[in-house]
């Protein structure tokens, strides 16, 4: 287990088991609040719960991130239940959770896959490439080989910029590596 998911434990042990200071009536408005939160503004949680509201906003913030780590593990019904049990959780309580959990799962998986998704506004528009054999050059100490240029069209906020990229074949190679590496990161944040 890494030293986040560690963190991430500690933080479940604790916070977790603390809804049962929800009283019963509640706690149902409670769990829908949060995952109402993945769509929209939080409520106040002062005004509806009283005194304990940084208490109160710790758990919040603790069951929303137990959904997104369900959302990640792709938790089913019976897994987000057991798990929400060996925190100390009644089974009844537990049940509600993970039912209004799988109710709102696939919504929630929306939402987060939007939400990784703005990390940039910019986006590729268009690209254009070719392949130029150099011959001679007094600006380029190796000649006969091969250059890559690679032409990329950014658009953001409705205005198009143009990137000109330029590769040696091993170059090329360490750029084809990069963009694996960036293609497996994005991977794993959209959760499959």
């Amino acid at each position: 287990m890494s030293t986040i998911e560690n963190i991430q434990n500690e933080r479940f042990k604790k916070y977790l088991p603390e809804i049962t200071k929800i009283t019963q009536n509640l706690i149902e408005k409670f769990i829908h609040q949060i995952l109402d939160s993945f769509y929209k503004k939080q409520e106040n949680l002062f005004k509806i719960y009283g005194q304990q509201t940084i208490e109160i906003e710790e758990i919040f913030e603790t069951y929303k991130e137990f959904f997104i780590f369900g959302v990640k593990k792709n938790m089913n019904e019976e897994e987000m239940s057991n798990n929400l049990q060996t925190f100390g959780i009644s089974k009844e309580v537990s049940n509600f959770i993970s039912d209004a959990f799988i109710a709102r799962k696939l919504e929630i998986e929306a939402v987060l896959k939007i939400d990784s998704s703005k990390i940039s506004s910019c986006f590729l528009k268009d690209f254009d490439w070719k392949i130029n054999y150099v011959m001679s050059s007094n600006t380029i100490s190796e000649i006969q080989h091969p250059l890559l240029t690679l032409n990329l069209y950014l658009q953001s906020n409705g205005q198009v910029q143009e990137v000109l990229l330029e590769f040696t074949p091993p170059e090329l190679e360490e750029f084809i590596d990069e963009l694996q590496k960036a293609g497996n990161i994005i991977q794993k944040l959209t959760f499959k």
